[in-house]
């Protein structure tokens, strides 16, 4: 995964869920997780059902993207 990650160095992403929010940024060595909003980050906002239907393989945000379900304020 490191392998990956480094070579992409991928831009920090808040996924909020029902009023809840996390954050994930790439420091390139690890992944660091806090709750909350990261300002500098994408932002995205599911609902419960959409984050278990990504979690379970169901569906993606390009999925929600082009079905127009998707809402990302940032």
């Amino acid at each position: 995964l490191v392998p990956g990650l480094s070579w992409s160095s991928p831009k920090p992403l808040t996924i909020e869920v029902d009023g809840e929010a996390w954050s994930m940024t790439w420091t390139g060595e690890r992944v660091e997780v806090c709750r909350g909003v990261t300002d500098s980050a994408a932002h995205v906002r599911l609902s419960v059902e959409q984050f278990a239907a990504l979690v379970e393989d169901q569906q993606t945000f390009t999925g929600m993207w082009t079905g127009g379900t998707f809402d990302h304020p940032r």
